[in-house]
């Protein structure tokens, strides 16, 4: 391996040629990288990238400078926390997460972790790449099951997580929940639709994205009339167009999952 500060080409699973490609032994030394090279970028499993490459519509540019976090210590790739959280390393590739004892009966994250890649990809794909790629499905997940984010700067909230912040874990209190995708493939495209929800005591959280809007969150009763379901639906689907077919999308997977819940 090569000494912290030296610069080196990506390795031979990159996409594309960055102009530096840096390894941090440390946290701290990441975080100092991301100080010295404006417009740099942390990278794991490198499959974002590989998406922006060559014309770069998510993110780094072939003359971008990699920070490889990819070796650092962020911790078990699922370890418990007290009240029954669990803590996913944010650089732990997604089919190790899949596969710990932990998750095992978690069928909402092992379902994120289907819709987001296939099983090639998950040897690569950390589920803290995807969150911070802009586009990715865990940003719907999270929104719907409160996670909390730590970063190397603290713990921060989906919603106010820095861009250049260096996010080492997600928490995320296993629960009765779904995640629904529609998009033009199966796993790792940007989806038309999003659709995620989580049981809180008796309350169902609801998060939904529309391909190029953000995400929108609503909560709705655990046994909700169908003006609310309506309701609820009109709020996901915010700032779609009143034609929009993907938000008609949208509304017939809200009225498939909470019809069933009806009071």
């Amino acid at each position: 391996m090569p000494e912290p500060d030296v610069l080196c080409a990506p390795p031979a699973t990159a996409a594309g040629p960055a102009s530096q490609w840096l390894r941090p032994t440390s946290i701290a030394e990441a975080v100092q990288m991301r100080a010295d090279h404006a417009g740099s970028q942390y990278a794991a499993g490198m499959t974002a990238l590989q998406l922006g490459w060559p014309e770069a519509p998510h993110g780094s540019r072939p003359d971008t400078t990699v920070i490889d976090i990819s070796r650092l210590d962020m911790g078990p790739a699922v370890m418990q926390r007290p009240g029954g959280w669990l803590r996913i390393a944010a650089n732990a590739p997604l089919e190790q997460v899949r596969r710990d004892p932990l998750t095992a009966r978690f069928d909402a994250l092992r379902g994120l972790i289907d819709a987001i890649a296939a099983t090639g990809v998950r040897g690569l794909a950390t589920l803290g790449g995807n969150l911070c790629w802009g586009t990715g499905d865990a940003a719907v997940f999270c929104a719907a099951f409160k996670t909390r984010l730590i970063t190397a700067q603290g713990p921060v909230t989906r919603e106010a997580l820095p861009p250049d912040a260096l996010l080492l874990a997600v928490d995320i209190r296993p629960a009765p929940g779904f995640i629904e995708k529609v998009g033009f493939r199966a796993a790792f495209s940007p989806a038309r639709v999003l659709l995620a929800g989580c049981e809180w005591d008796v309350h169902l959280q609801l998060a939904a994205r529309l391909q190029g809007l953000p995400v929108a969150v609503a909560t709705v009763t655990s046994a909700p009339s169908r003006s609310e379901i309506a309701a609820v639906a009109d709020a996901l689907c915010a700032g779609a167009a009143p034609d929009s077919e993907d938000a008609a999308i949208l509304r017939a997977l809200c009225a498939g999952r909470l019809g069933a819940r009806v009071a």
